[in-house]
């Protein structure tokens, strides 16, 4: 086989480089071993202190002041009062990140997504709206993301809920950056629950 000057040189970087990948591979590969073994917690029993060893900070810890949990300690189940606050509490932060994100490229797209969460009357108000709405020359755009909630109001079938979220302000393209709050209200309707308002506060 009668190979040119240029083939050879391109078989012989070829191989090399597949050497180098290869080495890297199983460098990389080894090290990541070593490190999960260095992880894993180390504990002591039979009636000896146990420690516990950070590998990953490379401190010893004494583990006198909690026991290992058992892996068949039951975990309690939320009562239905906690279901209804831990849901309530999803709805009014879904809500709030969708009616506080919206942008003149789309608009009223937000309020159009509200419409499965909202009561009647709600959407009677942010229907209007998007029927009523002008969009200037200017883009205006806004971003929400809810990351806390707490409840202010409890009662069988209305729950009053604080959202804060970061929300992040785009006018042509200067951003501004701000945190906000809302008072969301949630109402029992037939069986589900639904937001009947909200408020920037």
């Amino acid at each position: 086989m009668n190979l040119t000057l240029r083939t050879r040189i391109f078989v012989i970087v070829s191989i090399i480089l597949l050497l180098i990948l290869a080495i890297s591979i199983a460098i990389t590969v080894f090290s990541n071993k070593k490190t999960e073994t260095e992880n894993q917690p180390t504990n002591t029993q039979d009636g000896q202190e146990q420690q516990i060893f950070d590998g990953q900070n490379g401190v010893l810890i004494n583990n006198d002041d909690f026991s290992v949990i058992d892996a068949n300690t039951p975990i309690a189940q939320m009562n239905s009062e906690e279901k209804i606050k831990s849901a309530a509490q999803n709805i009014a932060k879904i809500f709030v990140e969708r009616y506080g994100s919206y942008s003149t490229d789309n608009p009223g797209q937000n309020l159009k997504d509200l419409e499965v969460l909202s009561t009647a009357d709600l959407w009677k108000v942010l229907k209007s709206r998007i029927e009523n709405m002008t969009v200037g020359e200017d883009f205006i755009g806004f971003t929400t993301r809810a990351f806390s909630s707490s409840i202010t109001s409890f009662e069988e079938d209305k729950i009053i809920i604080r959202v804060i979220s970061a929300r992040e302000e785009n006018k042509n393209g200067d951003i501004r950056n701000f945190n906000q709050e809302a008072e969301v209200a949630v109402i029992k309707s037939g069986d589900v629950w639904l937001v009947d308002d909200v408020k920037w506060k």
